[in-house]
């Protein structure tokens, strides 16, 4: 992770079909979650979990 770039936190309430229609605004179908992930990888960026995110903040390690 380079620090200068920052951090940039995408958050998804629900990956996966709705239920309901109240749920329909929150959720988003795995096709299109997977095209948001391979536009962010063609742009260099790549996914961490929370847990390197904190490690590198404490520690400078990932």
């Amino acid at each position: 992770m380079n620090p200068s770039a920052g951090v940039i936190v995408l958050m998804y309430h629900r990956v996966g079909s709705a239920h309901n229609a109240w749920e329909a605004r929150y959720a988003i179908r795995p096709e299109r979650f997977e095209a948001h992930m391979l536009a962010l990888a063609q742009r260099g960026m790549q996914p961490v979990s929370v847990d390197a995110l904190s490690d590198w903040l404490e520690n400078g390690t990932s």
